[in-house]
């Protein structure tokens, strides 16, 4: 598997995970920086295909976690856009360049080990 593949099951991992694969997907989008993209909740829905208070919820996750903030457009108060924070951008960064898991460093000192008879 993977680094990347590993740092997503991480996240997404059961109650212990920091997002789930819904909040990473809307994050990735979000994070689209050289397009001009359309980050109101209407347009992620529509792109999704999911309904808009899915995308509401996963509003509500992103933004209780810092991961991003959601501003009323001006002249429609009734709209809303999401635009990353700094740690929606470091989450971003950190999954683009993951570190290597545990577990395969720790295969490597078994084999380490294996090999010297310890």
């Amino acid at each position: 598997m993977s680094d990347f593949g590993r740092t997503v099951i991480r996240l997404c991992k059961g109650d212990g995970g920091l997002l789930t694969l819904r909040q990473l997907g809307v994050l990735f989008y979000c994070g689209e920086a050289d397009l001009m993209i359309d980050r109101q909740v209407k347009a992620i829905a529509g792109y999704f295909g999911w309904g808009k208070p899915v995308i509401s919820r996963i509003g509500d996750a992103l933004e209780g976690g810092g991961y991003v903030t959601r501003d009323h457009l001006p002249g429609d108060r009734r709209s809303l856009a999401f635009t990353l924070t700094k740690l929606g951008h470091k989450m971003l960064i950190s999954l683009e360049n993951p570190t290597p898991a545990p577990r395969a460093k720790a295969q490597k000192n078994g084999k380490a080990s294996a090999q010297t008879g310890a």
